[in-house]
């Protein structure tokens, strides 16, 4: 059965995150994870459906979650999930 790995950085983002979002209103963080677990959910059915990050990293692929990048890779068994950052940052400088 396909499954979602994040890896250690993709899990102190999503972390991070979650403190973000709570700080700044009760109950955010929990909106933004049901949007997330559905996202990934679709993505893992169709994990080509992301689009291509090839400039940033080999077989790298994203998608979107409110204003956040989600960057993961196809594997076998599922999708691995290795960053998930704001739309705002200086994305290629995550991946040098």
């Amino acid at each position: 059965m396909p499954r979602i790995v994040l890896t250690p950085q993709a899990h102190q983002d999503l972390e991070d995150l979650f403190d973000h979002l709570d700080a700044q209103q009760p109950r955010l963080s929990d909106r933004f994870a049901e949007t997330f677990d559905r996202t990934c959910g679709l993505h893992l059915k169709h994990p080509l459906m992301g689009a291509s990050s090839e400039d940033l990293a080999p077989n790298l692929r994203h998608f979107t979650v409110w204003n956040y990048v989600v960057f993961y890779r196809p594997a076998a068994d599922g999708l691995e999930i290795l960053r998930i950052l704001h739309g705002a940052r200086d994305l290629p400088s995550f991946f040098v």
